[in-house]
């Protein structure tokens, strides 16, 4: 075999694997365009058939190919956020303000005090009433005094209404019955 032969070979052959790389990769978008409800599955099967891009890639080559898997990936994925500082700080806060209004929701019922007496009354009454004698049995001024300030540095949206006092409170959470 000549060394023309030879090489027009290799090309053939690195043409043929280029091409079932993109035809993988085209299989894996539009997997991922059809079914978007479990995205990992589709981010690891666009992984696995990225992962052998490079092999058998010659030198010049590999420029082309990389340039491919990032558009490959950019389309199907997208890019990632670069850390920001303070984020995991962020992240800390969010998944408090989580759990404390899971608790309230399930732990802390809303109460009225008539004269000596406490009254539990429902969510929704309170909200009605905004009455100032109402309380968070088990989660007292002072404590919630604290969370506003720990939160008013959130940025919240959407099903994550601020808080800064007790009327935020009453309006945006739901307490136990």
């Amino acid at each position: 075999m000549t060394a023309g032969k030879v090489l027009l070979r290799q090309l053939v052959e690195r043409d043929h694997r280029l091409h079932r790389l993109v035809d993988q990769c085209d299989q894996v978008r539009k997997c991922i365009a059809e079914k978007a409800a479990d995205p990992a599955c589709h981010i690891n099967a666009l992984a696995a058939a990225l992962k052998g891009a490079f092999i058998g890639v010659e030198q010049q080559d590999v420029i082309k190919c990389l340039n491919f898997v990032k558009k490959t990936w950019t389309e199907a994925i997208g890019i990632a956020r670069p850390y920001e500082r303070g984020s995991a700080e962020r992240l800390a806060r969010l998944f408090l303000y989580d759990m404390l209004r899971e608790h309230c929701r399930c732990k802390v019922p809303l109460c009225l005090r008539v004269g000596s007496i406490k009254v539990r009354i429902s969510t929704a009454k309170a909200r009605s009433s905004q009455n100032s004698a109402i309380e968070f049995e088990g989660l007292e001024k002072e404590k919630r005094e604290v969370m506003y300030r720990y939160f008013e540095k959130l940025k919240l949206s959407g099903s994550r209404p601020k808080i800064a006092n007790w009327k935020d409170l009453l309006l945006g959470w739901e307490f136990a019955s």
